[in-house]
């Protein structure tokens, strides 16, 4: 294991990298992260703007030998997920990360990597401080918060944008080019619960260390969600013990990410020795069903203070809110046809927050098809009202069409097969990705989403591999030379 260091006397990307993640950048805290890339334009005498949302467009002209008067937009997105391990200190609002480089892969010490979209933001700037490149003009363009509902890019004025093609950085799979995605919808649930004091015995119980991932990228392989299945256990367990109601939920995760830890306080009437042999019992069946996706997975319990009467939901409002847990769809709800492998429509519960004071679950809906998230988003309604809760849906983000002829899509696969060696695969994902905003903004525009391997993001475990990092900066070298002519 060693530091990155040594890799920016490599390449110039890693120096970006290097000083983009010692930088606070976590979504809703991007003032450092757009005050440096504005300053990093200052200081090369390039053209720049930076709006109220935090964006920053910087405009580099054409190389010289250039022969096209066509621009490109580079664009990556400044804020990345930060997640960290349980006993991790890192404090995300004003401590930058700690690299590593292990095994082939650029990761960070206890936290998530940030190479989401780290690596696409420090290739465009390397390309930005190169005076030596061939490349068309350049509009390169910062967004902020893509991770919490890609609010940048929905703020941004494109009014003064001129580009015909749109590389985006923010794909994390090696040679696969997307060209399509789907809009997300993100969904609030609450309601105000009634509760009793009780003198029933009362258990923590925890879910720890699920393999979560990307609540859209990874939906399709049904890994578990922390708090299904915490309502998968309590409704198991209610079927031997009868009587478990809930005191609170809490397990800080996000909207966008399937959930890998929670925490519930139960209390219940049945004796310790009764409790043990139901958690034990159910708790087991639940790995056994997840242990090829979830294989690290711990479920445990630990008795509360006896002396403390917690403020328990009534009977009613436990109801309620057990439906909410297990009787709202989950993960994939629609693939693309019968026999397709890609996912067109899916729902992610991310945050649930519920005690005496409130009920907050927070869901994020995906699809690629327009008329499939509407219709969800109505029965969503009518099962949640039906239930006696509230839902609000927003924000929104843009679904990308599949463009069926693109010069730009057959430029940069045909650039991959030339310096990887291998055949390109041109897909349509189920995740936003910004592309959806600035192709619906600037009719015309022809887009692909691409980047380098980047394995479990969005989670603690994820990394970047060093080779096909430094191969995707050839790839979009050589892309922008062939955009030239």
């Amino acid at each position: 294991m060693s530091d990155i260091n040594f890799l920016s006397e490599k390449y110039k990307f890693w120096k970006f990298f290097r000083e983009i993640s010692e930088i606070p950048r976590g979504s809703g805290n991007c003032e450092r992260i757009s005050g440096y890339i504005a300053e990093f334009a200052g200081t090369r005498d390039l053209r720049y703007r930076k709006d109220e949302s935090g964006n920053v467009i910087i405009f580099k002209p054409a190389s010289p030998d250039c022969k096209t008067d066509k621009k490109v937009m580079l664009q990556g997105h400044l804020d990345m997920v930060t997640v960290k391990t349980d006993d991790c200190k890192k404090d995300f609002l004003n401590e930058g990360l700690d690299l590593t480089v292990e095994e082939g892969y650029v990761k960070a010490k206890g936290t998530s990597l940030g190479a989401d979209n780290g690596i696409g933001v420090a290739y465009i700037l390397e390309v930005l401080d190169d005076e030596t490149l061939t490349h068309p003009g350049i509009e390169a363009v910062f967004t902020t918060d893509e991770e919490t509902g890609m609010l940048g890019a929905d703020a941004l004025d494109t009014g003064d944008l001129e580009s015909s093609f749109l590389l985006n950085i923010d794909s994390e799979e090696e040679g696969v080019f997307t060209a399509g995605c789907a809009g997300n919808t993100f969904c609030l649930i609450n309601f105000k619960p009634e509760c009793e004091k009780t003198k029933a015995n009362s258990y923590k119980i925890s879910f720890n260390d699920l393999t979560g991932g990307h609540s859209g990228v990874e939906i399709g392989k049904h890994r578990g969600n922390a708090y299904r299945l915490l309502g998968r256990l309590i409704s198991q367990m209610r079927e031997v013990l009868k009587d478990i109601s809930f005191v609170s939920i809490d397990g800080g995760g996000k909207d966008n990410a399937i959930a890998v830890s929670c925490e519930a306080v139960v209390c219940t009437d049945a004796s310790e020795e009764d409790f043990k042999k139901a958690f034990v019992s159910e708790s087991e069946k639940i790995k056994e069903a997840y242990a090829l996706s979830d294989p690290h997975m711990r479920i445990e319990y630990a008795a509360t203070d006896p002396g403390n009467e917690p403020l328990c939901f009534t009977q009613k409002d436990n109801e309620k809110m057990m439906s909410l847990l297990t009787e709202i769809p989950d993960g994939v709800v629609r693939m693309f046809g019968e026999n397709a492998e890609l996912v067109e429509t899916s729902l992610n519960l991310g945050i649930v927050e519920a005690d005496k004071d409130g009920v907050k679950m927070h869901i994020c809906l995906r699809s690629n098809v327009e008329v499939q998230r509407e219709y969800l988003k109505k029965l969503l309604e009518k099962q949640i009202t039906r239930l006696g809760a509230q839902v609000t849906f927003g924000p929104e983000t843009q679904i990308w069409s599949f463009r069926k002829e693109s010069v730009l899509r057959d430029t940069i696969t045909d650039v991959y097969a030339r310096v990887s060696g291998s055949k390109a695969t041109v897909n349509v994902m189920h995740a936003g990705v910004e592309c959806g905003f600035f192709t619906n903004k600037m009719p015309g525009l022809d887009a692909v989403s691409f980047g380098p391997e980047i394995r479990d993001i969005h989670t603690y475990h994820e990394r970047l591999n060093i080779r096909s990092a430094e191969m995707y900066r050839e790839i979009i070298i050589k892309t922008l030379e062939r955009l030239c002519t």
